[in-house]
C-alpha cells in the first residue's frame, strides 16, 4: 500500500511537472509572434530612419541598432528567407559605416546560410568588392571573386569579376600610366 501510494506521488507529480512545463511552452509561442512583429517594426523604423539619412556617419547609433536588431532577427528566424536580405541590409549598412570587415562578415551569411535568394550572388560579389577596394586585401578579394564564378557561372557580373581578376594584382599607377598612354597613341 505504501509502495502504490508512493507509485501514484510520483506519477502525480511527474504529471504537474509535465503539464507546467507544457504551460510554460504554449506561453513562451503565444508571445513569441507578437515579439517579433515588434521587432519587425523597430527594424522598419530603423531602416525607414536611416533611409532619410542624408549622411549615416552623423548617426552612426541609428546604423548600429539596425544592425544588431536585423542580426537578432536573421538569428532568430534561420528558415525564413527574409533573414538573408535582413543580412545584406544590415551587411550594407556596416559598409556605410566603414566597418568593412563587418560587412563582409554579415555578407558572407547571406550566400552561405540563403544560396538559392535573389540577393546572395550579390552578397559574394560586395564581399569581394569590399576586400578589394575598401580593405586592400587583394588575396582575400581574389578568393571571393573566384568563388563568386564557381558558384553562379552564369550570372551577369561574371564578365566582369573576370576583367578584375585580370587587372586585381596591377599596381594602380602602372594602369593609370598605361591608359594614357593608350590615350596617347590614339590620338
Amino acid at each position: 500500500m505504501v509502495k502504490n501510494t508512493f507509485l501514484f506521488l510520483l506519477f502525480l507529480s511527474a504529471f504537474v511537472l509535465l503539464a507546467s512545463c507544457s504551460s510554460k511552452q504554449q506561453q513562451e509561442e503565444k508571445s513569441q509572434p507578437a515579439e517579433d512583429q515588434q521587432l519587425q517594426q523597430q527594424i522598419q523604423y530603423l531602416k525607414d530612419k536611416l533611409d532619410n539619412t542624408v549622411n549615416i556617419l552623423e548617426t552612426p547609433e541609428t546604423g548600429e541598432e539596425f544592425i544588431a536588431k536585423s542580426v537578432q532577427y536573421a538569428e532568430a528566424h534561420p528558415k525564413d528567407t527574409a533573414s538573408a536580405v535582413l543580412y545584406f541590409e544590415a551587411a550594407n549598412v556596416a559598409n556605410s559605416l566603414r566597418q568593412y570587415r563587418r560587412a563582409v562578415e554579415l555578407w558572407g551569411k547571406v550566400w552561405q546560410l540563403y544560396p538559392e535568394t535573389e540577393v546572395a550572388p550579390h552578397a559574394l560579389f560586395r564581399q569581394g568588392f569590399t576586400c578589394d577596394n575598401s580593405i586592400r586585401d587583394r588575396h582575400l578579394a581574389r578568393h571571393y571573386y573566384e568563388l563568386f564564378i564557381q558558384k553562379y557561372p552564369a550570372h551577369e557580373y561574371v564578365s566582369g569579376i573576370r576583367d578584375l581578376l585580370q587587372v586585381i594584382d596591377r599596381d594602380p599607377e602602372d594602369m593609370v600610366k598605361q591608359f594614357e598612354k593608350q590615350n596617347q597613341e590614339g590620338k
